[in-house]
């Protein structure tokens, strides 16, 4: 079962992205110097369904809310912690009934959401 801040999600793939900050300078007469200055926290890109016009309207609010939420995740692999979310797109599904969560009515609305996480390190 994955959660994220209490809401219930259910991915469709999960990806993890991670870099450094690397600044490149180009003196006049030499080669180009790189310089690092750090790293970027991680960023996971989780495409997810989400059943119910609460749990959506809920998860917009997070990204304006400015705090960290907990991620639960079915498998040890996959990071848990705490992400900010920082951005997420979505659309509605054209359904006539939902069996995805069964806590929720059969005509409740099912969104497919993109949620961008960045983790509190």
């Amino acid at each position: 079962m994955w959660t994220y801040g209490g809401i219930r999600i259910y991915p469709q793939d999960f990806n993890e992205e991670t870099k450094q900050i690397i600044a490149r300078l180009t003196p006049i007469l030499s080669d180009t110097v790189h310089q690092i200055f750090g790293w970027e926290n991680p960023i996971v890109k989780l495409p997810v369904y989400i059943v119910g016009s609460g749990n959506y309207t809920s998860l917009k609010e997070m990204t304006r809310d400015g705090l960290t939420h907990s991620l639960i995740c079915t498998y040890t692999v996959y990071a848990s912690g705490s992400f900010y979310l920082n951005s997420m797109s979505s659309k509605m599904l054209n359904n006539i009934s939902q069996f995805i969560d069964l806590a929720q009515p059969e005509d409740a609305p099912v969104y497919f959401v993109d949620l961008e996480l960045y983790e509190n390190v």
